[in-house]
Parts: C-alpha cells; structure tokens; sequence
C-alpha cells in the first residue's frame, strides 16, 4: 500500500496562492500547467490502493480529521478521529 502524500503535495504546490478551484477550472491552462496534470494523472493512476490521514476544512473555519482508505477499483473509505462520529464507506 502506498502512501500519497507527496503526491497531494505536488497537486497543491501547482495552484497559485489565492486561485480557487472554481476560477482555475475557468481559466485556460497553460502548457505547464497541462504538462503538470498530465504528471500527477499519471501518478495517480499508478496505484492500486492507498491509506493517508486528511483534514478537511469546512468554510466556517471547522475542521475535521482522519484517515482515507483507497482499493481500486471503486472501494473507499473515510475513516474520521474523534469527536467526529462519521464513517463514510
């Protein structure tokens, strides 16, 4: 089982502070930039499986944590530390 998190790393090193998702999905990108995708599809599409710890970040400044299981094809699960009592499979 790999771990991803280097890779995660990579994926938000290649957004520009303060660019969000939905004004990079509307902007065009550039050769680098669909250079860069195209290395992290490729890692990504790499692996069979995967366990890593999250944080999820509400956007009322809550946040939450845990771990994400990954077995492809199409099996996960999102394990979440205490207090939290959710347990998304």
């Amino acid at each position: 089982m790999r771990k991803l998190f280097f890779g995660m790393i990579f994926v938000l090193a290649t957004l520009s502070p303060g660019t969000s998702w939905v004004h990079a999905a509307e902007t065009p990108l550039s050769p680098d930039d669909v250079a860069n995708a195209t290395r992290v599809e490729y890692y990504l599409n790499t692996f069979d499986s995967l366990r890593s710890r999250f944080v999820q970040i509400s956007s009322n400044g809550g946040f939450a944590e845990g771990e994400v299981f990954v077995l492809r094809p199409g099996n996960f699960r999102f394990d979440y530390d205490p207090p939290a009592t959710a347990l998304l499979i």
